[in-house]
């Protein structure tokens, strides 16, 4: 059984204006990637104002939550921060405004330097 989320990728670190695809997946009590039984709704955020997830490689930033079908362990997301930040992600199986009371969430924590052309 599902038991935590978890970020299947990594600490990032990437410049201004560049994507990178972030993977959230369910596990078992074990940090196993299981399958969700049914379609499940997962919650994403960010703490920096210049950042957003998107389901797509170009956009919109604005995602806020997503649905894992059916017999999937895991999606894959993108992420972009437009300004230089440390930002901190989280995902979860609620909506991340109260206590977590379901499934383990998680978290990842991103570097996000000035672009290349903006230090020139």
């Amino acid at each position: 059984n599902v038991t935590q989320l978890a970020w299947g990728t990594a600490p990032l670190s990437l410049q201004a204006g560049e994507s990178a695809n972030v993977t959230v997946q369910t596990e078992n009590a074990f940090g196993v990637a299981t399958a969700v039984s049914a379609d499940t709704t997962l919650y994403v955020s960010h703490s920096a104002a210049s950042s957003g997830f998107s389901l797509g490689a170009g956009g919109p930033w604005t995602v806020d939550h997503f649905v894992l079908p059916a017999g999937q362990p895991s999606v894959t997301l993108f992420y972009r921060s437009l300004a230089a930040t440390a930002d901190h992600l989280t995902v979860g199986d609620e909506v991340l405004t109260g206590s977590d009371t379901g499934w383990t969430d998680s978290t990842l924590d991103v570097s996000v330097a000035a672009a290349l052309n903006a230090l020139r």
